[in-house]
């Protein structure tokens, strides 16, 4: 393996510092934050170590859990700073077409980090006047810090792997670009680049002479691609790297106090291995205490499930588990666009691939001890246990609909990103008072309309005694004045999708898994809490009355179903593959029950005040 040479700025660990702080240098290597800036930026309270029942979980494990889910920008970081190292390192021995690259091939002169930087906040300063920057960042980002670092390692990336010059891409680029999509892209990308030069003399020749001729004028810069294709670019090349190295994280046994190894070259030796402490110092300044609720009650809720299947007999015995999991995660390595790391951290929403790995243990346990129970019986159709579930799957996937309206009173500030203090309770508080206001007004309204009956019954003329509103239109004025939830604007230049456009809790008509998406749930969060506020929408809401308050993942809604459409494709009972799916969803909605009780039975220590246990 290549010596890991230090050229150029391509040694850059996070800076857990000052979000507004200095872009990185482009030389040397970046100075890591004292002890003293450390203090300064505390992370959130921990908690100290969780117990359940004779089993200690320590700070080491939750810190981990919070690396791999929202700090895992800090990890990925590190790990592309070791590609694009031994790339450089590579190019250094071997060159490029024949020809060796020198250390001074490589870095990110100030001018043009700086120049990007401001005129990619300046253009969306211009399609998003209202917005604030450091708020909009940190949605994607975290922190503005973390995003200064990322853009500052994308262009030492592109100038390694994915220069403007073709004919200066390694042979791992190209080949990765043909794997994943075809020879078509890399003509593509060659003939972009050529317009692109050619346009830039043809400006750099006018700019010449009008400077000749005495004006003032701006030095033109050289034109970059559409950022999307570049992005897919980048993506398909680190996919590609990942696929060649040896990494492995608690997902493959690692210790507490590790948190990532690497081996780039299958020989053994490792290039990179973290420690769970060294990373967490970056993290920690970022992690919010909702974050830490989260990760507890996770941690407690997996242990608490692992020792009830074992002290039933419904452990799997390791060899069968293991194979078990292997074959659930399909192979699954790096990639999270694509099998089951899209279904684990996209569509359920898992924090990470690890925490779901940790889910997986149980999934595959609970799945054992169900499967005489779940078989297809001799005669075909559902086993028993699904019958009463078929109902609820069907609705699900066979796409019924539902039409609700949803106002959500927040403890989370969704605009400025920021959790509200005593967020919950004044939430709750909140909500109570507007179902009170809400039967208050749907009272007076009540008497109103008996007042004008008992008028018309008695020939009189009524005029009312206040101007009091109808229930329907005293609930919309209420979601206009008072639902929470945040969209953001469309941008000054062009249009945007409204598809997940929240609208003031004006939902529309919606599948049960659109609707959780706009409520901000999922399974993850239906595991972790025992609670799915979309589904009481959903499934249970009487049509036609405003319910409340039922708590959330951020806040305490009030819903009120206008109407409920069947399922539109209704799911055939007599072909096993659609039993199959009804087999899968049960086992899924079940071991939630089943780890809820789990936790609710186990003897724990260190949950008291965890918001998610709040009613």
């Amino acid at each position: 393996m290549h010596a890991l040479l230090l050229p150029v700025g391509l040694c850059l660990p996070l800076l857990a510092g000052d979000d507004a702080g200095d872009p990185p240098p482009t030389t040397g290597t970046y100075r890591r934050a004292s002890s003293e800036e450390m203090l300064a930026q505390p992370g959130p309270d921990l908690g100290g170590p969780l117990v359940v029942g004779e089993v200690t979980i320590p700070e080491l494990e939750i810190k981990r859990y919070l690396i791999y889910g929202p700090g895992r920008a800090a990890l990925e970081f590190r790990r592309v700073n070791l590609l694009i190292d031994d790339e450089v390192a590579r190019q250094q021995e071997f060159g490029v077409r024949g020809e060796m690259r020198e250390p001074e091939d490589f870095g990110v002169p100030l001018e043009d980090y700086d120049y990007h930087y401001h005129h990619k906040l300046e253009d969306f300063r211009t399609n998003y006047p209202s917005l604030d920057i450091p708020t909009e960042i940190s949605r994607a980002y975290r922190t503005l810090t973390w995003y200064r670092h990322e853009l500052h390692q994308q262009f030492l990336f592109d100038q390694v792997f994915l220069p403007d010059d073709f004919t200066e891409w390694p042979d791992v680029s190209k080949e990765a670009i043909r794997e994943q999509a075809d020879q078509l892209w890399l003509d593509d990308f060659e003939r972009q680049a050529k317009v692109r030069e050619e346009k830039y003399q043809e400006d750099l020749a006018n700019w010449e002479v009008l400077t000749a001729a005495g004006e003032d004028v701006a030095k033109p810069r050289p034109y970059v691609e559409d950022v999307m294709f570049r992005s897919i670019l980048r993506q398909m090349v680190r996919d590609t790297l990942y696929s060649f190295t040896d990494t492995k994280t608690a997902l493959h046994g690692l210790p507490p106090e590790l948190v990532m190894t690497v081996d780039l070259d299958g020989d053994g030796e490792l290039e990179l291995s973290l420690e769970t402490e060294d990373v967490w110092q970056d993290v920690a300044p970022t992690v919010t205490q909702a974050e830490v609720d989260d990760a507890r009650l996770f941690l407690a809720k997996i242990e608490a499930t692992r020792q009830r299947l074992e002290k039933e007999g419904k452990m799997l015995p390791a060899e069968d588990l293991e194979r078990a999991v292997a074959e659930a995660l399909g192979g699954f390595k790096d990639n999270l666009f694509g099998g089951i790391g899209m279904i684990a951290v996209g569509d359920h929403r898992f924090p990470s691939m690890e925490s779901y790995g940790d889910y997986l243990v149980l999934h595959e346990c609970h799945k054992a001890a169900l499967e005489d129970q779940l078989a297809t019986p001799e005669g075909g159709g559902l086993p028993e246990l699904l019958q009463g579930h078929l109902d609820r799957a069907n609705k699900i996937m066979g796409l019924a609909k539902v039409d609700a309206e949803v106002l959500l009173v927040g403890a989370f500030d969704e605009a400025h990103m920021v959790w509200r203090a005593d967020g919950w309770s004044k939430a709750l508080q909140k909500a109570t008072r507007l179902m009170t206001d809400i039967a208050k007004n749907a009272a007076e309204y009540d008497v109103e309309k008996q007042r004008k009956v008992d008028a018309a019954m008695a020939g009189e003329e009524y005029t009312p005694k206040s101007d009091v509103m109808s229930s329907d239109d005293y609930w919309f004025r209420m979601l206009d004045d008072h639902c929470e939830f945040w969209d953001a604007p469309p941008p000054a230049n062009g249009k945007m999708s409204a598809v997940t456009y929240k609208q003031k809790g004006r939902f529309g008509e919606r599948t049960r898994n659109d609707m959780q998406g706009l409520m901000g749930e999922s399974y993850f969060t239906q595991f972790l809490t025992n609670k799915s506020a979309c589904d009481e929408v959903f499934f249970d809401l009487e049509p036609g009355v405003v319910s409340g308050p039922i708590k959330g993942p951020k806040g305490y809604f009030l819903a009120k179903v206008k109407k409920r459409l069947p399922p539109r494709s209704p799911l055939n009972i007599r072909d096993e593959r659609y039993v199959k799916f009804i087999r899968d969803d049960y086992l899924r909605y079940s071991l939630i029950g089943y780890a809820d009780e789990a936790l609710k039975m186990a003897t724990v220590k260190g949950l008291e005040g965890n918001t998610n246990l709040l009613d």
